[in-house]
């Protein structure tokens, strides 16, 4: 367990409270020992996941996705497998907001709940913004000659996402079309998605961009490793954002 990591039980935002036949038993089984609990809130922890994504999502398809929603229910029923194998999505549209970045989340929250019980506590999953997370390499320079505690946290938790993200089981690459990213930001990326795909280490690609717009974005060899070694699924639904 990561010396960062600090445990603090909270009842509400539990993942499993509607669902989990102690919640009414307060005194005895829902507390802070709970292992399920515990074990949860490492894994999302060490994901990387922004709080108020963490919760979980019913996704309904509108008429255009409702074959790709399917697929990923398949994949969801026997996705430690599908982990253990090493295989890749990428989920893209033209559009925004119909769902890829949700089910790629939904896909990795659900890896958490099939391996809770088994796992130790280490990084098995990380959702990744791409960027969100070139603009933070760039602050981290300026952080690392700081010495407030609060700078040296970002810092240190920074360090820990990317000493993992070779070896974790399972990489959520979130908008790998960033348009505004520089030659040395492609290097950065290509250098571990490479890795990832050597290691035969899964791979949760989205993004807005087609075969040939992705090969223009990021190049002939990344584009290669994306689209060649996954399975690629394209939303053409309306957005669902506001929607229930």
């Amino acid at each position: 367990m990561n010396s960062l990591y600090e445990y603090k039980f909270n009842r509400e935002k539990c993942w499993y409270l509607d669902i989990c036949p102690f919640k009414d038993d307060i005194e005895n089984n829902c507390r802070i020992s709970c292992p399920r609990y515990f074990k949860m809130d490492y894994l999302m922890w060490a994901s990387n996941i922004p709080q108020n994504m963490q919760g979980r999502e019913k996704l309904m398809p509108t008429a255009p996705d409702i074959k790709i929603f399917e697929r990923l229910k398949e994949i969801q029923k026997n996705l430690t497998t599908w982990v253990n194998n090493g295989n890749n999505l990428y989920l893209y549209s033209e559009g925004f907001g119909n769902g890829k970045t949700s089910w790629a989340l939904k896909l990795l929250k659900n890896y958490f709940n099939s391996i809770w019980q088994t796992t130790d506590l280490k990084c098995r999953g990380i959702f990744l913004s791409v960027p969100v997370m070139l603009r933070t390499m760039k602050d981290v320079i300026n952080l690392r000659n700081k010495k407030d505690s609060e700078s040296i946290k970002k810092v240190n938790y920074y360090d820990f996402i990317i000493e993992n993200i070779s070896t974790t089981d399972l990489v959520i690459w979130d908008d790998i079309g960033y348009a505004s990213a520089s030659d040395a930001d492609f290097k950065f990326l290509s250098s571990y998605i490479e890795d990832r795909t050597i290691s035969r280490l899964s791979n949760i690609f989205t993004g807005n961009l087609s075969e040939e717009s992705l090969k223009n974005q990021l190049g002939s060899r990344l584009c290669q490793r994306i689209w060649n070694n996954s399975e690629v699924l394209e939303f053409k639904g309306i957005s669902l954002r506001g929607l229930k």
